[in-house]
């Protein structure tokens, strides 16, 4: 967990533009002290004690600020602070300072700060998974997405019987009836045969529509949701590409510029979405989650991320109509669901491309990295 804090410190330092020298300071588990510093920009270097005060001021105040760090009695830097959450606790702080910036430029600084401080979570849940090999890794490392292997995995994990027939290829002990896939939301399932059961799920369409709706759907069954939606990215907006019972909403186009507003939302502020917001956690914009819910009879809506190689790929939207919010386990499932199968989905989107498509899609993704955040050529 060390090297995935200091590569979200890494990251922040590197999008701006400027940085001389940061710290983040966290609370640590002995708590033999308040706050120490658990990573520093530039990695290796000691951050200055008054850096340091003033990430435990922010800390204190729970609010983000600019201000001014005095060296010898001097105003050398100015300094952005801001509290950060896990769990919607404050567990510590972070302190960037900026070299030759007057104050009446630090605004744009502190708006990209505080983006990063609310994806703090989400971060080190995202590097954690992409780090971890979790059970079915072996089936994302290869790309061997077959019946054979996923039954595999489903005994390797525990789960006894199969989960699916695909096309001729009946997997030995299956259900003697003609089904995509037997569901697994019993109570008590555990966490990795649900996600075995997603993929396998995924994987027993052709195509990525098909795919996408059929994901949707047991989604909603898992989670009893009224309507589950899964978009991507496409260009500079997210498009709603299955829906759980499409056959009733495909023709609303309302639901569906709804729908893919609230992802977009999710999306911009990197982070999980739920509206109602829960009383003690950060305050998130959610104005797109609440016209959802006005206009179209949720209760509760979330919003989670898929993500492939740290960054949004897209988002899935679950609409409850039950004012019970979902337990923290099932939201943290959800997160893992989208971090582990967002790459599947994508895969299965990019190969159902017609080629023209797949040519300009490949052209994008190789100059994305030459003109993304942080890349010389962006800031030129």
């Amino acid at each position: 967990m060390q090297k995935a804090i200091q590569a979200w410190l890494d990251a922040q330092c590197s999008e701006l533009q400027g940085v001389s020298d940061a710290v983040l300071m966290l609370v640590p588990r002995g708590g033999q002290v308040r706050l120490a510093a658990a990573a520093t920009w530039p990695r290796g270097v000691k951050a200055a004690e008054e850096l340091q005060t003033l990430a435990i001021e922010a800390f204190d105040s729970q609010v983000p600020a600019i201000k001014p760090l005095v060296q010898a009695g001097r105003r050398r830097r100015n300094v952005v602070t801001h509290p950060v959450q896990v769990g919607g606790r404050t567990v510590g702080s972070v302190a960037i300072a900026m070299r030759a910036q007057s104050m009446s430029m630090m605004q744009p600084v502190l708006t990209g700060v505080e983006r990063g401080a609310v994806n703090f979570e989400s971060y080190l849940r995202q590097w954690r998974a992409a780090n971890t090999p979790p059970p079915c890794d072996a089936f994302f490392r290869t790309g061997a997405f077959t019946a054979s292997t996923i039954a595999a995995g489903a005994v390797a994990a525990g789960k006894s019987g199969a989960l699916l027939r695909t096309g001729s290829h009946a997997v030995p002990g299956a259900d003697p009836k003609p089904v995509e896939a037997r569901r697994t939301t019993e109570v008590g399932t555990p966490s990795h045969a649900r996600i075995l059961h997603l993929l396998a799920t995924i994987e027993a369409h052709e195509s990525f529509a098909a795919a996408a709706g059929a994901f949707a759907t047991e989604l909603a069954g898992m989670f009893h949701c009224e309507r589950v939606a899964v978009g991507m990215s496409g260009g500079r907006h997210i498009r709603v590409e299955g829906l759980s019972s499409s056959a009733e909403f495909k023709s609303n186009l309302g639901l569906l510029r709804d729908i893919g507003a609230a992802m977009e939302e999710a999306v911009w502020q990197g982070a999980t979405m739920v509206f109602p917001q829960p009383e003690g956690t950060q305050p998130r914009v959610d104005r797109a989650h609440s016209a959802l819910a006005q206009r179209h009879g949720a209760l509760v809506v979330y919003t989670v991320l898929l993500i492939q190689r740290g960054r949004s790929i897209g988002a899935v939207c679950l609409e409850r109509a039950q004012s019970d919010p979902l337990p923290r386990t099932d939201l943290i499932l959800l997160e893992n669901i989208g971090a582990l199968l967002g790459p599947l989905l994508h895969h299965k989107r990019s190969v159902s491309r017609p080629w023209p498509m797949k040519i300009v899609h490949a052209l994008k993704e190789g100059v994305a990295p030459l003109t993304g955040p942080g890349h010389r050529l962006a800031k030129s």
